[in-house]
């Protein structure tokens, strides 16, 4: 039985970069190297996880810091966009309709921070709407899931017999 995991990679908060090369101007490489990465299905929980980068103790990688908290709704989760939402009729006329109504009173110090405070608007609206129309579906779908493994392994038992 073949198993296909999907993981999300956590973002720090605080940084890009975990390895630098030390060396100054055009010379400087800097990457990503180190992560944390985290079942997808774990996103759509009440799970609290944050990522970041702690002070460097001379080495030329910063150490990174994954924090997690159990059923805290103060967090903040990060914004996932679900391709099933596509499939609900309304979906984008609400979201259109819902972008012409963020232009009004969304005047922000550049054209860039009034685009993103519409996007956090819109967002603000989808989280919204998706909770109205599908609760936590994320959690059903990992009972569903569960399920079906239980009934395949019981049918492979089944076979065995």
């Amino acid at each position: 039985m073949q198993t296909e995991l999907r993981v999300v990679d956590i973002p720090t908060i605080n940084g890009k970069f975990t390895w630098n090369n030390r060396r100054g101007g055009s010379d400087q490489i800097a990457s990503r190297l180190d992560r944390f990465l985290i079942l997808d299905h774990i996103i759509g929980l009440d799970i609290f996880y944050e990522a970041s980068i702690l002070p460097s103790s001379g080495s030329d990688h910063w150490p990174i810091k994954l924090e997690i908290a159990l059923n805290n709704q103060n967090k903040k989760r990060p914004f996932r966009f679900e391709s099933f939402w596509l499939r609900a009729p309304d979906f984008l006329d609400k979201v259109r309709g819902w972008w012409q109504d963020s232009k009004s009173g969304k005047e922000g110090r550049s054209k860039m921070h009034s685009f993103q405070l519409r996007l956090k608007e819109i967002k603000r609206k989808i989280k919204k709407w998706n909770k109205e129309e599908f609760d936590n579906i994320q959690q059903e779908q990992g009972k569903l899931q569960s399920r079906m493994e239980k009934i395949q392994q019981q049918i492979i038992l089944e076979g065995r017999s």
